[in-house]
């Protein structure tokens, strides 16, 4: 039988303060693996690159887009739904890389993707857990990322598979002599830390942060560039933790329709990790445009507006590959806290309801 925990701290909470040293082992133990990885997409003249991953996985797998285009210098570079690769696959041989990422390695439609990769004659690599069920045999290489979390809201495995692939793009980069990948492997080593200090830092104003909102009737959670991709992924872990109504969108997508479900009774937050660009610059009119509505809003990061409008969750400015893990890890909080709030247990992906518990008879992950 499965261990299981009744109050605080939930499994969930272990797994987020467990993150700098699971970030840590991936940098020093991963690294001799993605160097392999590496030379053979330099020496097979790798011309695509596919990710692919479902839930949570799927949003590692978009960042890991952002990584490989940013810092592995590639232009043919795509995140697919798992299922959607089934589905309609693309156009893969011998010049493709496909890369699983899977939290356990058993997910029905990522192992079927990999399959179809690999008998493709794709290069194929799948990041997953330690000791996962997935083994050499089916594929070209394991990047391993934390070991198997206790909880169902997955988190440390989603920042270590975060960190693998910024590892793994860092490496490709500096064969290819993309100046920002020896940057970021560079600072690589001082991200644990980061992660752990964040945490210590901010975990007393998250507290305050989900005192003020958790009575709101919806969550909507904007950011722009790869941190859209963090608002999805906090999204989806309230709706697993906490059972609400909340969405996550891209800065300027939630002009275009989400705005006119925002009223009084809403809580907006910001992601906005820089002082510069058009990014912060929008996100300015949008908390301006948003504080009309009267919704609740909230700020993680910098904001080009007056203080008494916003709750805000302060932090220095990031080295910019880091930021994607840095505000997840702080959304991690904010999501364990706020569940808890609600009196939800975080890590049970709501089988203690019987009807929840029922359904799952239907479909198989």
């Amino acid at each position: 039988m499965e261990e299981t925990r009744n109050s605080h701290p939930y499994f969930m909470y272990d797994a987020v303060l467990a993150q700098g040293k699971a970030i840590a082992r991936v940098v020093k133990e991963e690294d001799a693996v993605c160097s392999e990885i590496s030379n053979q997409l330099i020496s097979k003249g790798i011309e695509s690159i596919h990710l692919v991953g479902i839930g949570t996985s799927n949003h590692a797998a978009q960042i890991g887009e952002f990584y490989i285009r940013k810092l592995a210098g590639y232009e043919h570079v795509h995140s697919w739904q798992s299922f959607e690769f089934c589905l309609d696959p693309p156009k893969i041989g011998p010049k493709s890389l496909v890369v699983v990422i899977s939290h356990r390695g058993t997910k029905h439609y990522s192992l079927a993707a990999l399959e179809h990769a690999k008998s493709s004659g794709a290069l194929t690599v799948v990041v997953t857990r330690i000791a996962s069920p997935v083994k050499r045999e089916v594929c070209d290489f394991v990047l391993q990322t934390s070991e198997n979390e206790k909880s169902s809201a997955h988190t440390v495995s989603f920042t270590s598979s975060l960190s693998a692939l910024l590892l793994l793009s860092s490496k490709v980069g500096i064969l290819k002599g993309v100046p920002l990948a020896s940057e970021t492997f560079k600072h690589l080593q001082q991200l644990p830390n980061i992660i752990e200090d964040t945490i210590h830092s901010t975990e007393p104003q998250i507290k305050k942060w989900v005192e003020v909102v958790k009575n709101a009737s919806a969550h909507f959670f904007v950011g722009y560039g790869p941190l859209s991709t963090i608002a999805h992924e906090v999204a989806l872990k309230i709706k697993e933790t906490s059972y609400v109504n909340v969405e996550g969108f891209e800065l300027e997508q939630y002009l275009h329709g989400p705005i006119c479900a925002t009223d009084s009774n809403v809580h907006v937050s910001f992601l906005s990790p820089s002082t510069k660009g058009i990014g912060f610059e929008r996100t300015g009119d949008l908390v301006k445009a948003v504080n009309v509505i009267g919704a609740t809003i909230s700020c993680v990061g910098f904001l080009p507006v007056e203080n008494d409008i916003v709750t805000r969750v302060t932090l220095e400015e990031v080295f910019e590959p880091f930021a994607p893990i840095i505000y997840v890890t702080i959304l991690q909080l904010f999501t364990y806290w706020l569940a808890l709030e609600r009196k939800c247990n975080p890590d049970v992906f709501r089988a203690d309801n019987p009807l929840h518990k029922q359904s799952a008879v239907h479909y198989k992950l």
